[in-house]
């Protein structure tokens, strides 16, 4: 699965990102326990882009689990959702600050995304 652009210089659209084990995400939680999300079980949902940062985030979902990567350079986990049994559906990305990334609902409910 790829992530393309437009090139607007030459008008051909080109690969930006694949989606490959770079998405792979281990956590460990405070008791020790660990897990793996494996990008094989991604589905991506949502593009953001934050100017103040120049970043761009791929909003996803693997096992269930809401997760938010920065794609600008490498691939990192910039939030996560572990919190609740369903991935969460996210209707817009806001950028607060320079610093922040808030994931929010069509509902209007923001989420408990935890930086990582």
């Amino acid at each position: 699965m790829n992530i393309r652009k437009f090139n607007s210089s030459n008008g051909t659209v080109e690969t930006f990102k694949t989606i490959n084990q770079d998405f792979n995400w281990d956590y460990k939680d405070a008791a020790g326990n660990a897990k793996h999300y494996d990008y094989k079980n991604l589905t991506p949902l949502k593009l953001a882009y934050n100017p103040a940062r120049n970043k761009l985030y791929l909003v996803a979902k693997i096992s269930s689990k809401t997760f938010i990567y920065d794609i600008t350079g490498s691939v990192s986990v910039a939030a996560y959702d572990l919190d609740h049994e369903e991935s969460r559906f996210v209707d817009f990305i806001a950028f607060s600050d320079a610093e922040s990334v808030m994931a929010l609902q069509a509902v209007m409910n923001s989420m408990s995304m935890k930086a990582s």
